[in-house]
């Protein structure tokens, strides 16, 4: 931070906050750009520089050309071959590493240049360049830790992640799971919000992908967690009322209940956890005992979620019964 300060002294620049800095940092870049691209002629030498420095920052960075030309094709850039070599050659020497062109360094740096990018009109394509299915699981990792990063501090930004996790959750949904447990932010509330908004085809294979990450507690997926398990839940529901005497139909809905009710009861919701599971408890009742063999080891389970519940709304010596 204080040698960031000193360079901008050098051109007579002061700021006092970290937003201001960046944004000085990034106007000083800008000046390096359009001076190492003004003998190529190209109309707003800056705009492309920091659309394929954004890509490279959000994918970790390339290490050829070849490597990144998919990326810049996905992300709309209108550069033939030969020029957009020329412009990843031109930008290499500017930030210098052990192969190719590097990502943005330093963190604080690289975050500000891509939400700059990310809000302008093309910010939705860069997203999907770095994020498709095509682009593999350690870029777009990389891409979702650093927008997690940048979840945190940029409100600004939500509205455009939440339209790209919407339109890769299929294939990004392991990363935005692992992403959000290890990194601070907002992502996993984001991922959240992409959820509610996905279509109803799409949302019944997302929770059923979503499911098994959710068996152990996390803070971090707290959220994402209840809201899938409701889903799961109503859809359990809906299935049972079409045939309400089938055994396997009655057992899913009870399973879906108590796994709801464990969500609620992390956060907090401790009064809502205990009626689903009461509802779950009442359903393994009904069945018939000559069929447990079918749903013994899940109706253990709910007698000690609901006990537990018990316990935690003070009902001692009904927890203890069950």
């Amino acid at each position: 931070y204080v040698q960031m300060l000193a360079l901008l002294a050098l051109f007579g620049e002061r700021s006092t906050t970290a937003e201001g800095l960046t944004k000085a940092l990034l106007n000083h870049e800008r000046r390096y750009w359009r001076r190492s691209l003004s003998h190529f002629g190209w109309a707003e030498p800056e705009r492309l520089s920091l659309q394929l420095l954004a890509l490279a920052t959000l994918a970790g960075g390339f290490t050829t050309p070849r490597i990144a030309e998919p990326y810049w094709a996905k992300s709309n850039g209108n550069l033939c071959s030969a020029d957009f070599n020329a412009l990843f050659q031109a930008l290499v020497p500017l930030y210098p590493g052990k192969q190719g062109l590097q990502a943005v360094r330093p963190d604080l740096l690289g975050e500000a240049l891509v939400a700059q990018a990310l809000l302008r009109p093309e910010g939705d394509v860069l997203l999907d360049a770095v994020l498709s299915n095509s682009a593999g699981a350690p870029v777009r990792r990389h891409a979702l830790t650093m927008l997690a990063r940048l979840s945190g501090q940029r409100l600004d930004l939500h509205e455009t992640l939440v339209d790209a996790l919407v339109s890769h959750f299929a294939h990004c949904y392991q990363e935005m799971i692992a992403v959000a447990i290890e990194t601070p932010g907002r992502l996993s509330t984001l991922a959240g919000a992409a959820f509610s908004r996905l279509q109803p085809a799409s949302k019944s294979q997302a929770a059923g992908l979503l499911e098994p990450f959710f068996h152990e507690e996390s803070v971090q997926l707290a959220g994402i967690s209840c809201l899938v398990m409701e889903f799961l839940s109503a859809k359990y529901r809906q299935k049972l009322s079409k045939r309400p005497a089938h055994p396997y139909c009655i057992v899913d809905y009870a399973k879906s209940l108590d796994n709801y009710s464990l969500c609620l009861r992390r956060i907090g919701r401790h009064g809502q956890a205990l009626s689903c599971a009461q509802e779950a408890f009442k359903l393994f009742e009904r069945l018939n005992p000559n069929d447990q063999k079918l749903y013994a080891f899940d109706y253990a389970g709910s007698l000690s979620n609901y006990s537990n519940l018990l316990n935690d709304a003070g009902q001692n010596e009904e927890a203890l019964k069950h």
